[in-house]
């Protein structure tokens, strides 16, 4: 049976990319293209103050820089890699994203394949803050996969095959298994002559265990079970007011072994303004992260930030309330960022 399974999947992959590869060299054209390469990047530096009910405590950091390499061969083959630091998560500079992207249109639609270490279609995580959100935290996940995608100018399907490696009692993690998926949408680019957007979606995972912050929170212990998640999204804009709401949500109890039983959970909602005629924006926000039930993190807040350099560089200053159930902290944030 496990045999049946690995030749299934492997001919499915292959089939795909064979398709995939048919399709691009009917349609490259005759003359010859050249090779562009690209580089682009992200740097943030942070000044935070936090206080709490024993001590204040400051810091002066590099927050995150991210440099990406997208070499692009013609308009259908791209080779992407990210390489990426992050105050408290990586301790150097590591490889955090590499494919091999194939495009190539099926009128009306756009097909894609991507295959290496890519972000698995689950969840957006759309903020305007300094701070990542809880979700971002639990439910962003990159890992060796095959990527699938098919888009319309107002609606995105996508799909990856993967395997997740969960720790489950009595069962094999030696094959690919696991898969996400995501459906999206959103209005045109004229939609109410420009002056307003609407996008929301849905995303789906065989696994949450997958998940970095899952991950952690199991440590060394197995899972009787796999346990699958979902994820919902919408963003709205109308005239310079913006609303951001997203969820994250297991579907049943992770019976772990050392008696721990989780039931992770998130949600993110932010509300702001971003000032007519003027590079100002400010936002508020409410978030919570559950572990089980009865056991939550809550954090609430505004933003101010400017931008400036034609938009290329930011800078806010943040307020946020952090609230456990048993302590609480404030957190105060200065942050100055870069894209290039």
């Amino acid at each position: 049976m496990r045999f049946i399974t690995f030749l299934v999947t492997t001919i499915l992959v292959t089939t795909i990319m064979m398709f995939s590869f048919l399709a691009i060299a009917i349609a490259d054209e005759q003359k010859e293209e050249s090779s562009k390469l690209e580089f682009s990047g992200i740097m943030e530096s942070n000044f935070s103050y936090i206080t709490n009910e024993s001590e204040d405590e400051s810091d002066l950091y590099l927050n995150k820089m991210e440099l990406s390499a997208d070499a692009s061969l013609n308009p259908r083959v791209n080779g992407h890699l990210l390489f990426a630091y992050e105050h408290g998560e990586n301790e150097s500079i590591t490889l955090d994203e590499g494919s091999v992207d194939l495009k190539f249109p099926v009128k009306p639609l756009e097909f894609s394949l991507s295959l290496g270490r890519v972000v698995v279609p689950f969840g957006v995580f759309n903020t305007h803050f300094a701070t990542e959100p809880f979700t971002l935290e639990m439910g962003e996940i990159k890992h060796n996969a095959i990527s699938i995608s098919l888009s319309h100018s107002i609606i995105e399907a996508s799909v990856a095959l993967y395997n997740s490696e969960t720790k489950v009692d009595g069962e094999d993690t030696s094959h690919i298994k696991d898969f996400s998926a995501m459906i999206k949408g959103s209005t045109p680019e004229n939609f109410l002559a420009g002056k307003a957007s609407i996008s929301l979606g849905v995303s789906f995972i065989r696994d949450v265990t997958g998940l970095e912050s899952i991950s952690d929170m199991l440590g060394e212990s197995t899972v009787a079970k796999k346990v699958a998640g979902v994820n919902g999204f919408a963003s709205l804009n109308v005239m310079g007011v913006f609303l951001e709401g997203e969820l994250i949500q297991t579907l049943d109890d992770l019976e772990a072994s050392e008696g721990k039983e989780l039931k992770p959970s998130s949600f993110n909602i932010e509300l702001g303004y971003r000032l007519p005629d003027l590079p100002i924006e400010l936002a508020g926000k409410f978030e919570q992260l559950s572990k089980r039930e009865g056991n939550s993190t809550k954090r609430f807040g505004g933003v101010i930030s400017t931008g400036f350099a034609h938009d290329k560089a930011s800078l806010k200053l943040e307020i946020l309330r952090i609230d456990d159930g048993e302590a609480a902290q404030n957190a105060i944030t200065t942050q100055l960022a870069i894209n290039f």
